[in-house]
C-alpha cells in the first residue's frame, strides 16, 4: 500500500512560507541543491520519454498553496538544455496564487535525433512577487 500523501512548507522570499501537498506516492518534495540556491528542483512524478523534435507534460504530483501577491515561475534547467537540448515550452511557466492543482510543465525536447528518458529534476520553481 502506498504512503499517504505529505503536507509541508517551502520557504518563499522575505520569509512567506508555501504550503506543498504531496499528491501522488511517487511525487517529491521540491528541494534546493544547495542552501543559497534561488530556486527549488522540481521533479517529474512520472518516468517519461520525449521524441526528438517532440513535447510533453509531465506531472510533478505537487500542488502548491501560494499567498496572495505571491506567484512562482517554472524555468528551465540549464543542465538539461546543455546536455540534452530539454527546455520549456512556456518558460518561464506562470503559477498564478490562486491555481491549487498539480504543477504540470511542459518540456520540450530540442534534439533532432535522441529521445530523452527521464524521472529527476525537471524545472527550477521560483516564488516571487506579483504585486
Amino acid at each position: 500500500m502506498s504512503p499517504e500523501p505529505a503536507d509541508t512548507t517551502l520557504d518563499g522570499p522575505d520569509g512567506v512560507t508555501v504550503p506543498v501537498k504531496l499528491l501522488t506516492a511517487s511525487a517529491r518534495l521540491p528541494e534546493r541543491a544547495y542552501e543559497h540556491d534561488a530556486a527549488y528542483d522540481l521533479h517529474a512524478a512520472e518516468e517519461l520519454v520525449i521524441e526528438p523534435l517532440g513535447r510533453a507534460v509531465v506531472g510533478t504530483g505537487v500542488a502548491l498553496g501560494l499567498p496572495p501577491g505571491l506567484a512562482a515561475l517554472t524555468l528551465p534547467r540549464s543542465g538539461l538544455a546543455a546536455r540534452h537540448g530539454i527546455s520549456i515550452v512556456n518558460a518561464p511557466g506562470l503559477i498564478d496564487p490562486g491555481y491549487r492543482g498539480e504543477v504540470r510543465v511542459i518540456l520540450l525536447n530540442t534534439d533532432r535525433d535522441e529521445a530523452f528518458r527521464w524521472l529527476w529534476a525537471i524545472a527550477s520553481p521560483s516564488c516571487c512577487s506579483c504585486r
